[in-house]
């Protein structure tokens, strides 16, 4: 969990010579290219079961609902972040991604701060997310930007056959 108040803002954002922004139409191709990988490796999803029609509206939807952030270097879309559940004063951070070639170089750090910049901007207060107990890399990020650890938690994907 993290109050808003706490959160640390990065140097990175304010250079200007890297860019958060809300997604747009136009980067759906790649942000759905994308979620195949992350479906797969992150989620634990067979590679059989993407849909990428399914996803490509899911994205459509979050660009209308301004619910979801690209990361860009150089004028390169390099890393994505969500907003995956909206209340007034809280929300919970989701499908963040950066690619393979893309990583360790504090993109998804800044994404989700630029993104939770944005939401506190408009009035949200709290943000939370979750992450696998073994992706010691994700925790350190989100430790960084002072989310503090509630507790466990589970999650259950039911196969649809």
């Amino acid at each position: 969990m993290l109050d808003l108040n706490a959160l640390s803002v990065l140097q990175i954002l304010t250079t200007g010579a890297v860019q958060h922004r809300l997604a747009i139409p136009e980067d759906v191709p790649t942000l759905t290219a994308w979620r195949r990988v992350y479906d797969r490796i992150t989620m634990g999803f067979p590679q059989h079961t993407t849909d990428d029609a399914r996803t490509e509206r899911m994205f459509n939807g979050a660009i209308e609902d301004q619910t979801l952030w690209v990361f860009k270097d150089k004028s390169i879309v390099v890393a994505m972040a969500s907003l995956n559940a909206v209340r007034p004063d809280t929300v919970q951070v989701g499908c963040v991604f950066t690619p393979e070639e893309n990583r360790s170089r504090g993109y998804a750090r800044s994404v989700v701060a630029g993104s939770l910049a944005d939401a506190q901007v408009a009035g949200v207060t709290d943000a939370i997310l979750f992450t696998k107990v073994d992706n010691i890399a994700a925790q350190k990020i989100y430790e960084s930007l002072r989310f503090v650890r509630v507790r466990d938690y589970a999650m259950l994907v039911l196969n649809p056959s």
